[in-house]
């Protein structure tokens, strides 16, 4: 245990150096050699350690402690310069800037279309405000609703969307109602509306793509896409993994994309199904690329335009109460239902997944487990 007579000169600089219960202590900062005050108060300090150790009132452990108790002028000035370092070094940090909601739509647009990407783009141009935080996520909503007057439905899609990019909308939820669907056409009604269009002066072109629509339950967007090389002749089978999914407001303009579940489906080609399709064929450029159904000019059909032009002028002349033209598809489930409740079938051909089974025992419940009422007062 050696205590500390006097300051030593560390190349101009006062320093004190002493050793304590084995541990070696350095106290510095203490000002120039050559300055005579500086000197004399480092001497001053080593007579105060000498006399703590000779009293048992020495308690540093450490440098910082020695620092603190004896020098803690010189530990503030450290204390404020390493404090100035620090605001200094974070003022010279530029925090990441995140990307906006907009900027997070459009790369994903970059990769693959999205409708709803594109219109909520659109919807986030018009609002004009950053969302940084719950609230801004929750008067976005609550300014879609007042302004443009859409329905639960659309703004919960919308939603969706938004959660999948921002955990601002997590916790919104939107009340939609549920709404059955319209009533399947029955085989009068079918009928009808092929032989209307068989009939038909200027929309004759229409029919084969209307009867696929009924024979298959198709998505629209999938009978718009297929081409010849989705058609197997020799085995009697189509296959469904494409469709032209609209691109933007214009549904006039179409994109080739996979199915709705990324799935592929076989559907076996019927008598009356394959009829039709090889008449087509014998008819068509043998190219593989064609499309099967096509408008009058040649293009992909647009189904906006048929169905609100076409379609509905078809059922009002027919006296027929209006469904869109859609509704082939749940027309064709429900027959297929009617005649065979194997729900595993249906969906294979429908849907192309397990989870399609669940889809349609919701919604064909009554179908398939349909209650017969005996005559009770014979």
């Amino acid at each position: 245990m050696v205590a500390p007579k006097q300051p030593l000169d560390n190349n101009g600089s006062i320093m004190i150096r002493f050793t304590h219960k084995g541990n070696r202590f350095l106290l510095t900062k203490l000002g120039s050699y050559k300055d005579p005050i500086a000197l004399k108060h480092a001497q001053t300090i080593c007579d105060k350690i000498a006399l703590d150790i000779a009293s048992g009132n020495f308690t540093a452990t450490n440098n910082g402690e020695l620092a603190l108790k004896y020098n803690p002028n010189a530990v503030s000035q450290f204390v404020k310069q390493a404090s100035k370092g620090i605001k200094e070094s974070l003022a010279e940090i530029q925090p990441e800037k995140q990307p906006t909601l907009i900027e997070i739509l459009e790369k994903r647009l970059e990769k693959k279309y999205h409708s709803t990407d594109k219109a909520l783009i659109n919807l986030l141009k018009k609002y004009g405000k950053d969302i940084n935080s719950i609230g801004d996520a929750e008067r976005f909503i609550a300014w879609i609703k007042a302004s443009r007057k859409l329905a639960n439905s659309t703004i919960q899609r919308y939603l969706n969307t938004l959660k999948a990019v921002s955990f601002y909308f997590n916790d919104i939820k939107i009340k939609v109602e549920f709404k059955p669907q319209p009533k399947p056409f029955n085989a009068e009604e079918i009928n009808a509306i092929i032989n209307w269009f068989e009939t038909s002066k200027y929309y004759q072109h229409y029919t084969d793509y209307v009867k696929f629509l009924f024979f298959t339950g198709t998505r629209t967007s999938e009978a718009i896409g297929l081409q010849w090389k989705h058609i197997d002749f020799s085995r009697n089978l189509m296959f469904i993994y494409e469709s032209l999914a609209r691109a933007g407001e214009n549904t006039g303009k179409r994109i080739r994309k996979r199915t709705k579940k990324n799935t592929l489906r076989q559907f076996p080609l019927s008598n009356e199904l394959l009829e039709l399709l090889q008449k087509r064929y014998s008819q068509s450029d043998k190219s593989l690329e064609s499309l099967v159904f096509f408008s009058p000019t040649g293009k992909p059909i647009d189904d906006h335009n048929f169905s609100q032009r076409i379609w509905s002028k078809c059922l009002k002349e027919l006296g027929i109460e209006h469904r869109p033209q859609y509704n082939t598809r749940h027309t064709f489930i429900s027959h297929f239902l009617e005649k065979n409740k194997d729900i595993v079938k249906c969906a294979s051909l429908t849907h192309g997944s397990k989870s399609g089974i669940q889809t349609i025992y919701n919604n064909y419940a009554g179908i398939i487990n349909r209650i017969e009422v005996p005559d009770l007062f014979e």
